[in-house]
């Protein structure tokens, strides 16, 4: 008896310890995403390309977005729908609190505060 309940902690224990491996490499696997995105865009602007048009995409896309849902067009986005959008504009994210447009604090979160 002692030896199962021994057993079913050691289970549980091991559970948990893999669900928090698995959550670490997610969200290693979307910074490193999100990295090559950034360094993708740093050489195109190091190698003299005007990206102004992805940045003002970017922000129409992030205002657009904030005027939906505080109008209530979009009261729930889910995981999906956000992916989607976020391929509307490449995938970056801008750095909030830059120029005024989406201060929500000094870290980088997803625009709509999911």
């Amino acid at each position: 008896m002692l030896t199962r309940a021994i057993e079913n902690a050691q289970t549980t224990v091991e559970s948990r310890n893999f669900q928090a491996r698995k959550s670490v490499l997610e969200y290693d696997d979307v910074m490193n995403k999100q990295r090559e995105i950034i360094y993708a865009q740093r050489r195109q602007v190091l190698d003299g390309l005007d990206i102004k048009e992805t940045v003002l995409n970017m922000m129409h896309t992030s205002v657009s977005n904030h005027v939906a849902l505080a109008f209530g067009e979009n009261q729930q986005l889910d995981a999906a729908q956000y992916r989607r959008d976020a391929q509307g504009h490449g995938g970056y994210l801008l750095r909030q609190g830059r120029r005024g447009i989406l201060r929500r604090g000094n870290s980088l979160q997803d625009p709509r505060g999911l």
